[in-house]
């Protein structure tokens, strides 16, 4: 075969031209199926924490004793216990000591009404 048998004709390489132009490009990314997935991964995630935070929520609302559902107790005396015992277990001495002015302060200037010098 000669040299000039190899080569292609000018249509030849035009159609190919055409053919590639016409091609569906490669295109880097994520396939229609990989989107899905990773839609349907997110959607399970997102139920996931509304589940959890529903989960929480419920128990927040159980050991509420401002709550209808507390299970702290039957009764309101114990029910009011409950709210002193949250209330006052969380409190450092310098809490204590903070609240106590404040309820000194207010107090002096309730009192402070009564007292007033008439003339």
């Amino acid at each position: 075969m000669s040299q000039s048998a190899v080569q292609k004709s000018p249509a030849a390489e035009a159609a190919e031209k055409a053919q590639e132009a016409h091609a569906p490009a490669k295109v880097k990314g994520l396939t229609i199926r990989e989107i899905r997935y990773q839609r349907a991964l997110v959607t399970m995630q997102k139920e996931f924490c509304k589940e959890k935070i529903t989960i929480s929520l419920d128990r927040v609302k159980r050991s509420s004793p401002f709550s209808k559902d507390y299970d702290g107790g039957a009764d309101n005396k114990s029910r009011a216990s409950g709210i002193i015992g949250k209330l006052l277990s969380g409190l450092n001495y310098v809490d204590y000591a903070m609240a106590g002015y404040s309820v000194y302060n207010t107090g002096k200037k309730f009192l402070g009404i009564f007292k007033r010098n008439k003339k």
